[in-house]
């Protein structure tokens, strides 16, 4: 038995429609907001973290992108991601899921105006992106005063539809 699918309502064309309903959000007025990102891959256990620091405007502040040599989980990965946006040190190393717990609390007891929520990666593509940014180098890369080429359609974009 063949099942017809009506032309526009695929399961693929539901789930674009929802991917685009979610986006990028500032943070309240005079605050600034970094979104971060981790992945891995799971053969080779080499994962990228990238992160992306915005003003209430939108507009850009500093980034990075970091491969990280070694990782366990995807939870590690996230974790280690959220270490660099607090710090933007680039000196560490990612032993366990303890380690990073224990910098990430160790950061965030000096930073009392600091908090951290889940955003799903469709609301934040930027972070996202860098992570693919960490994968084709080698080293620790921070952008401070102008975002790198790649994600400026990205910001473009999250700015001109803020208000939508």
């Amino acid at each position: 038995m063949v099942k017809r699918i009506p032309e526009g309502s695929s399961k693929n064309s539901e789930n674009k429609t929802r991917r685009h309903t979610k986006k990028w959000k500032p943070a309240a007025g005079g605050k600034w907001k970094m979104n971060v990102d981790g992945s891995f891959i799971t053969p080779i256990r080499h994962g990228g973290t990238g992160g992306i620091l915005r003003d209430d405007q939108g507009n850009f502040k500093e980034a990075f992108a970091i491969l990280v040599s070694t990782v366990a989980s995807a939870k590690q990965i996230d974790l280690c991601a959220i270490k660099e946006g607090l710090r933007l040190d680039l000196q560490g190393s990612y032993v366990g899921l303890e380690g990073v717990l224990h910098d990430i609390r160790d950061a965030m007891s000096s930073m009392p105006t600091i908090s951290i929520q889940h955003t799903n990666r469709c609301a934040d593509r930027i972070a996202h992106r860098l992570t693919s940014v960490a994968y084709e180098g080698q080293n620790a890369v921070v952008w401070l005063s102008s975002p790198p080429g790649s994600i400026i359609d990205l910001l473009t974009y999250d700015v001109t539809h803020m208000s939508d």
